[in-house]
């Protein structure tokens, strides 16, 4: 399974599991204060017209390949700007798992990053 390092002093943390299939089990990162949202998602992923229509309004999109410490792909990452205030940021793992957030500002990306880029593996 894979794990990620959350900032619980920071953040509000909320668990869901959708209600119909496919069959979606996650979490929702909230920074304090604020109603941007960070989902990290377990599970066939749907797609989202809101985040595709960001996407493709983006001033800067790049699309890179996420590699394990052996140099092996492990999975896609995929980040841009709208303009020079609003980020967005869609990471795919192998195995299913997604952690994304739509169009935030500067710090709030900051922050999401910080948690997408601590993303590792289980030892169990």
């Amino acid at each position: 399974m894979l794990q990620f390092d959350v900032p619980e002093t920071e953040v509000l943390i909320r668990e869901d599991v959708s209600d119909a299939p496919p069959i979606v089990y996650g979490f929702g990162i909230k920074p304090k204060g604020s109603e941007s949202r960070l989902r990290i998602s377990y599970g066939s992923q749907r797609q989202d017209i809101a985040a595709d229509r960001a996407r493709e309004s983006s001033s800067q999109v790049v699309n890179r390949i996420i590699v394990d410490d052996k140099g092996h792909s492990v999975g896609e990452d995929d980040w841009g700007y709208q303009n020079s205030e609003n980020r967005w940021r869609r990471a795919r793992f192998q195995g299913w798992v997604t952690a994304d957030y739509g169009l935030v500002n500067e710090q709030e990306a900051k922050l999401f990053d910080r948690v997408i880029s601590s993303a590792c593996l289980s030892s169990d």
